[in-house]
């Protein structure tokens, strides 16, 4: 099997053209009772599934681990959807090989398959905010609201998308939109400024603090009671952000987590700091100015 296996991977036809294997190692079945190929990958499995709509020949790539050769929808932990779900919209249905009625359709298998805190990687992040959840884009998405609630019909979701999409306006900026994104979220009391901190830091002596810059950035910076803490915050840079917000939302009670965000200078902690806002984690915050300001 394992001689086969080589020569199968060096075969010219052993993958399509977005370098899926022609053959799968192994065989999943899903929340929804579908039989699906999947490849392992360590520990875990991914398969593909078929999400027309944004495009005819649109996938989503799902992402967890399996039990017994099932793949339910709690253990699914990412779900790579391209362009049929945006952070803040949904993807854009009037290209020519689009169809609305078949995004309809995606959406609600997506919704049967996966579970509403499996986190959504889109292909697109306009806003840099990393990821979002099925939970989080209806609380803030009334189309998608509808759908996932049952409560609008194919032909009305097509006329409201038709609304929608006419709002795109291709002549603007440098590359084409693919969905019209709104990715706001309740910023109050967001910033901790440094003269405030020592103060917030007394009064929230529980409140879990994350250093949000890269490795060895974290490491060059020692004395952490010049920003009145009294123990180092953890580190978890930009590049480990998107499984550290799957580890917390896989935990009970996760959004009354209290969560403290610093980086050098602000700008860093600040995006990730309305990343958790917008998934729910409302007692997040960071401190503004970084490391640089509150250190002066």
């Amino acid at each position: 099997q394992q001689i086969l296996s080589d020569h199968l991977a060096h075969a010219p036809d052993a993958y399509d053209a977005l370098g899926w294997p022609t053959i799968a190692d192994t065989q999943v079945t899903l929340d929804d009772g579908s039989c699906v190929d999947a490849i392992t990958l360590g520990q875990r499995v991914m398969v593909r599934v078929s999400t027309p709509g944004h495009t005819s020949d649109s996938h989503s790539y799902l992402l967890g681990n399996s039990d017994n050769q099932k793949l339910l929808k709690h253990q699914v932990e990412f779900a790579f959807v391209g362009d049929t779900i945006l952070i803040g919209g949904l993807g854009r249905t009037n290209f020519s090989s689009s169809d609305s009625g078949l995004l309809f359709d995606s959406i609600q298998k997506l919704d049967r398959i996966i579970d509403t805190t499996t986190l959504l990687c889109s292909a697109h992040d306009y806003n840099n905010q990393f990821t979002t959840t099925l939970a989080t884009e209806s609380n803030h998405n009334a189309l998608l609201f509808d759908i996932l609630n049952n409560t609008l019909d194919k032909s009305t979701f097509i006329e409201r998308k038709q609304l929608l999409d006419q709002k795109l306006n291709d002549q603007v900026g440098h590359e084409i939109l693919c969905g019209v994104v709104n990715a706001g979220c309740n910023l109050e009391g967001l910033h901790i400024l440094p003269e405030e901190l020592g103060q917030f830091l007394t009064e929230n002596p529980n409140i879990r603090l994350v250093d949000v810059r890269e490795a060895h950035e974290y490491q060059l910076f020692h004395d952490w009671s010049k920003l009145n803490m009294t123990h180092p915050p953890e580190n978890v840079p930009l590049s480990k952000m998107t499984s550290f917000i799957g580890e917390l939302l896989r935990q009970d009670s996760a959004k009354d987590i209290a969560l403290l965000f610093v980086c050098r200078s602000g700008a860093r902690s600040a995006k990730i700091a309305e990343t958790f806002r917008r998934l729910g984690f409302n007692k997040t915050r960071h401190i503004s100015g970084g490391v640089a300001l509150s250190c002066c």
